[in-house]
């Protein structure tokens, strides 16, 4: 019998799944977020709307990358769930009192609140597609005696509503809190954890969570001001 299922179902591969898919997903974010800076370009949202039907046109293998983010989101979510509630199982008295141990541990609001946090960003992405991917929209010509989606338009149009906005800054603040720990604890289960660069490591993590939940965060805001 293969020992690889006990394996991946054990604390340390749970622990390296977790890790892998949430990098791919840290990937796939950082694709995304450079794809919708364009809708900053300035030029009526040409840009940004060649950038969206070009990613329409790839068809089925637009389909398999989606199908596949879709595993890996449920992979990571599953896994992630499966060791909290390990743990908890392992501990089932539960602390009189939360708070950051302080010196080595990295135990912080953002570790605790892991669960709360990447379930509140599953749902987020479920609005955001539903939102984006199928709302009908105004079909413009391409030039190629093709049409595309106005996609832009319907950014702008959403944006406008400070309920939405409210929301996306929310969803991708708490984004980035589940990232600042996410992505060093991820290299540490990886095996990255060499004496000296361990601090450093979550402190990198913690400055590329802000400046990504940054960047998600003023697009909404720029688009509601702006317009």
């Amino acid at each position: 019998m293969s020992r690889r299922p006990g394996f991946l179902s054990s604390s340390v591969g749970t622990k390296i799944l977790i890790a892998i898919t949430g990098l791919l997903l840290f990937g796939f974010l950082i694709g995304h977020l450079v794809g919708n800076l364009q809708l900053l370009a300035g030029d009526g949202g040409k840009a940004f709307n060649i950038y969206a039907y070009r990613l329409e046109r790839l068809h089925y293998l637009l389909y398999a990358i989606e199908l596949g983010l879709i595993a890996i989101f449920l992979l990571h979510i599953f896994k992630a769930v499966s060791n909290y509630l390990g743990n908890q199982h392992a501990r089932p008295q539960a602390y009189a009192v939360k708070k950051p141990a302080g010196h080595t541990s990295q135990k912080s609001l953002a570790s605790t609140s892991m669960i709360l946090s990447g379930l509140t960003v599953f749902v987020f992405v479920v609005l955001h597609v539903r939102m984006f991917k199928y709302t009908p929209a105004e079909m413009l010509p391409t030039g190629e005696g093709t049409e595309m989606r106005n996609v832009y338009q319907l950014v702008v149009d959403a944006f406008q509503n400070p309920w939405i906005v409210g929301f996306y800054v929310l969803a991708v603040s708490l984004l980035g809190l589940h990232l600042s720990h996410g992505l060093a604890s991820a290299m540490q289960s990886l095996g990255a954890n060499a004496p000296g660069w361990t601090t450093r490591a979550w402190a990198t993590g913690r400055v590329i969570a802000v400046v990504l939940a940054a960047g998600f965060a003023a697009l909404p805001l720029y688009m509601f001001f702006a317009f």
